[in-house]
């Protein structure tokens, strides 16, 4: 089913106080389907089947598959006003706001109507800004639908993609509340490394992430996994420590959800010998001794806590 679009401007024109040719040509307008005229046409007069004297150029018009009666029917007009105000419609009208093909707006061709400034109303859009706005927001899923895609996307065109700038993506709402917010909970989460600060770089990143309804619903839940994780904590054969950099990686937030960091590290991750150890950095710490503040000095508080973490999450028969 095609569609027009009508506003009040209609209400200031020419064929508004006519009453007749106002409600047969809306009805014309709301029963026609795109047509295009390949070539030029003859228009015929409204009464009889002679030449009006009036050729369509070829374009893309409005096409009415009705004769006037059925259109004066639907508009509920008496049939002689119908076909009185389809002549109006057909002939010039120099007050017209429309100038196009002289101030007409409806002529009679073979098998019915033709709509001469149908493309007018089809594209007449003052609100589409605004819609495609929404209409981007519902490509996403709920979860992320708030976030107003205007961060980070790229518009493809047939000619160009472009890019948001560095300055439009530090400045996006969405970005400096819910990155505030993520680097808050992960700092909060004292076995993991701190963030310092949201760069650039970052602030990219979790424009990407956030946009993916998965991150969007798990990110808080991942964090504090990760933080409870030994592998993500330290204790692992390389002493490495999930930051805050490889958290904002593709799938990274999945990953963590399916259990892939969960549980104890391998055998080869800890001290070969002696009771069950920590390893953090280049220290290793037992279940009775643990970090002190003179041997880690500014990295005590995450060692402390992570050391605590490591104690809680101990298979029974080690601890």
């Amino acid at each position: 089913m095609a569609f027009v679009k009508l506003d009040c401007g209609i209400l200031d024109s020419s064929i508004w106080p006519d009453r007749p040719a106002r409600e047969m040509f809306i009805t014309a307008l709301l029963m026609a389907e795109p047509y295009e005229v390949t070539e030029p046409t003859d228009t015929i007069k409204i009464r009889t089947l002679e030449s009006a004297g009036f050729t369509i150029p070829p374009g893309w018009y409005g096409f009415v598959a009705a004769a006037s009666i059925g259109i004066a029917r639907r508009a509920g007009i008496e049939n002689e006003d119908g076909l009185s105000a389809l002549e109006r419609l057909a002939n010039p009208e120099l007050e017209s706001r429309t100038p196009s093909f002289d101030g007409r707006r409806l002529v009679r061709i073979d098998g019915g109507f033709i709509v001469l400034n149908y493309e007018i109303y089809r594209k007449k859009d003052h609100t589409s800004a605004e819609r495609s706005k929404r209409y981007r927001a519902r490509q996403l899923s709920p979860a992320t639908a708030s976030l107003v895609p205007n961060v980070a996307i790229r518009v493809a065109s047939r000619k160009h993609k472009h890019k948001h700038t560095k300055e439009e993506i530090e400045s996006s709402p969405c970005v400096t509340r819910d990155g505030d917010a993520i680097m808050v909970h992960w700092n909060a989460t004292a076995s993991l490394p701190r963030c310092l600060v949201l760069s650039q770089k970052r602030r990219v990143s979790l424009a990407a992430r956030l946009r993916d309804a998965f991150f969007a619903a798990n990110w808080k839940e991942a964090i504090d996994r990760a933080g409870r994780s030994q592998f993500c904590c330290g204790v692992n054969d390389r002493g490495w420590k999930a930051t805050f950099d490889w958290f904002l990686q593709p799938d990274v937030v999945a990953k963590i959800m399916e259990g892939k960091y969960d549980g104890l590290p391998s055998a080869g991750s800890a001290a070969p010998a002696g009771p069950a150890t920590l390893r953090l950095g280049q220290m290793t710490f037992t279940v009775t001794q643990g970090p002190s503040s003179e041997q880690c000095g500014a990295e005590y508080p995450t060692y402390l806590a992570a050391w605590n973490t490591w104690k809680r999450n101990l298979n029974p028969t080690q601890a």
